[in-house]
């Protein structure tokens, strides 16, 4: 009778314990693709707003359109910092060292317009616009009540914060001087 007893309740217990393991395993899937979700949206509307401003006819045009697609692009997400800036690149970085082929020289680095430059040479520089993101992905599941027991974990109890960065040429750089 004994072994008549144990198999009915492994019967019954099997399922509990596969219906607690799956809803844990499902919940953390779900809190993880918010977060790669919301992560994303902040690379994407970073990317998008150095795509758009980078059509811009002049520097506060590339601004103002910047702040207006990542304020669209992230959503809710809080936006800790934005950056725009405009790049001064020689077009001919670097060139082949004459004695060693594998080797190169660099010219010139590049260096940020802070504004209007009042020489617009693009014959010698292309002119990037780079626009820099950094926000605040909140998880789904708020278990700030675990942070006593397991500290600050990005993405689980306090939020994950995510940077994004990208530059576009600018399209019309003899206009960006005016």
């Amino acid at each position: 009778m004994k072994n008549r007893n144990a198999k009915g309740s492994q019967l019954i217990e099997f399922p509990i314990a596969l219906f607690v393991l799956l809803i844990l395993v499902f919940f953390s899937l779900l809190d993880l693709s918010s977060l790669l979700l919301g992560v994303n949206n902040i690379h994407n509307a970073a990317r998008i707003a150095a795509s758009d401003s980078a059509r811009a006819g002049s520097f506060a045009e590339i601004k103002q359109r910047a702040e207006e697609k990542v304020n669209a692009g992230v959503g809710a997400q809080p936006i800790d910092e934005l950056m725009v800036s405009v790049m001064e690149v020689p077009i001919q970085s670097s060139i082949p060292d004459p004695e060693d082929e594998s080797k190169s020289i660099n010219l010139e680095s590049s260096q940020i317009l802070p504004g209007p430059s009042p020489i617009i040479d693009t014959s010698l520089y292309q002119y990037q616009v780079q626009v820099r993101v950094t926000a605040s992905v909140l998880p789904l599941a708020n278990l700030s009540a675990l942070r006593s027991l397991f500290g600050e974990i990005p993405g689980l109890t306090a939020p994950l914060k995510v940077a994004a960065k990208y530059s576009s040429i600018a399209e019309h750089p003899q206009d960006l001087a005016i």
